[in-house]
């Protein structure tokens, strides 16, 4: 189960590259599409947002949605089992029984551990999905940057 630790602390750290590789995506390529007003009669023109400068914000939205999601603290993970959940299993389901206690330590370990196996996959779904969104952020800006199709 410590396994499963690790591996929720790396899941948590690349969640946080990809709000920061977001950002910046956003900030750089972003800021170029959103940087280019013009003068027309001493009035200052932007370009209107087309439907890729829509898909790259919404899908800027979706990589940062996905990635706070990973990194929110969920409730119910167990990675160990300290010593006092030891002992009171011990005295109360299995008595002096230690065959028994061993029985009811596996199950409970075990248990533990496909419970917090379902909630990893999950969140690397979820980071999954971020990163698509933010591969499509950048194609976004970059077909919005070259005037669009």
């Amino acid at each position: 189960m410590n396994q499963q630790a690790g591996v929720l602390d790396n899941l948590r750290a690349r969640a946080a590259t990809l709000i920061a590789a977001a950002s910046l995506v956003t900030g750089f390529l972003g800021g170029q599409a959103l940087a280019k007003p013009s003068f027309s009669s001493g009035v200052v023109v932007y370009p209107p947002l087309d439907m890729w400068a829509w898909v790259a914000i919404s899908t800027f939205l979706v990589a940062a949605a996905c990635a706070v999601w990973v990194l929110l603290p969920h409730r119910h993970w167990v990675f160990v089992l300290g010593a006092g959940g030891m002992l009171k299993n011990a005295k109360d389901e299995c008595g002096l029984d230690l065959d028994r206690f061993y029985r009811v330590h596996a199950a409970y370990n075990e248990e533990n551990y496909d419970n917090n196996a379902r909630k990893l996959r999950w969140l690397w779904a979820w980071f999954g999905v971020g990163c698509a969104a933010l591969a499509v952020e950048a194609i976004a800006w970059l077909v919005y940057l070259r005037g669009g199709t």
